[in-house]
């Protein structure tokens, strides 16, 4: 039964999104291109942050001529348009997710640069701040080795 609502929940969210990016794109000078038809699928597909080298090598694979401009340009609109959010890491820099998630935090591997994310938040933002301040949002990274690299570590 938790599978069959998981599913639910990730095919409204793929249809929200398309929702989302045709209903933004209503004014004739944002086309829906190929190019960022490719851009959306690949976040379709990706649960995780992405940076533009990511998402230029995945757009690739449904678009081999796809440049690195066109990806700037179409990632941007899209930020613009809020169906991505863009995030900046401390280690791995700027990376891209689709916006509408639950809030949730971002694990980065020392070893394989990779970004996961972890569901949920254990934070209670009234118990981290002093009395008078009033907490607006908040990021949480993670780091250390993801469950590949530590197993290779733990086999040598």
């Amino acid at each position: 039964m938790r599978i069959y609502l998981q599913m639910i929940m990730l095919l409204h969210l793929h249809v929200k999104g398309y929702f989302c990016i045709y209903h933004g794109m209503a004014n004739k000078t944002d086309k829906n291109t190929p190019q960022r038809q490719a851009i959306v699928q690949v976040f379709m597909t990706c649960p995780q942050p992405l940076r533009i080298g990511e998402i230029l090598q995945k757009a690739k694979a449904v678009i081999p001529s796809i440049d690195q401009a066109t990806v700037y340009r179409n990632i941007k609109r899209l930020v613009e348009q809020g169906w991505l959010l863009k995030i900046t890491h401390p280690l791995a820099g700027t990376m891209y997710e689709r916006s509408g998630k639950e809030h949730h935090h971002h694990f980065y591997c020392r070893k394989c640069d990779s970004v996961f994310e972890l569901p949920g938040c254990g934070i209670n933002d009234e118990h981290v701040t002093s009395a008078g301040m009033t907490v607006e949002d908040h990021e949480v990274f993670f780091y250390g080795l993801c469950y590949g690299c530590s197993q290779h570590v733990h086999q040598k």
